[in-house]
């Protein structure tokens, strides 16, 4: 699966993270702090064949939580990414719903 799919570091969603520190896409869509499990869950719901190293280090933050994701090539990287920071929202509004339901 290494010519036809592509690498998600945490970074390239990362609001929090400016160009130069790695992030792709724009501030309004990215998410704060995105784990590798949230893009795996995201990406798997969006039938991209997920794959996950967690060993790995992204070279321009090697001190932060290690991991990656490798998804198959189904739309473009930047397209792909938008989705992915734009599901990891959804999913992290579903969970606060849960919480609050639950605290009732």
């Amino acid at each position: 699966m290494k010519d036809d799919a592509y690498t998600i570091w945490p970074a390239y969603i990362n609001a929090l993270k400016t160009r130069n520190q790695g992030r792709k896409i724009s501030r309004k869509i990215a998410v704060e702090n995105p784990t590798v499990r949230e893009i795996y869950l995201v990406a798997q719901a969006f039938k991209y064949e997920p794959i996950v190293n967690s060993s790995a280090y992204y070279s321009r933050a090697w001190w932060e939580d290690p991991g990656y994701v490798k998804i198959s090539k189904k739309d473009t990287k930047s397209k792909a990414l938008q989705k992915i920071a734009l599901g990891i929202k959804k999913l992290r509004t579903r969970i606060q719903e849960k919480k609050s339901r639950s605290k009732k």
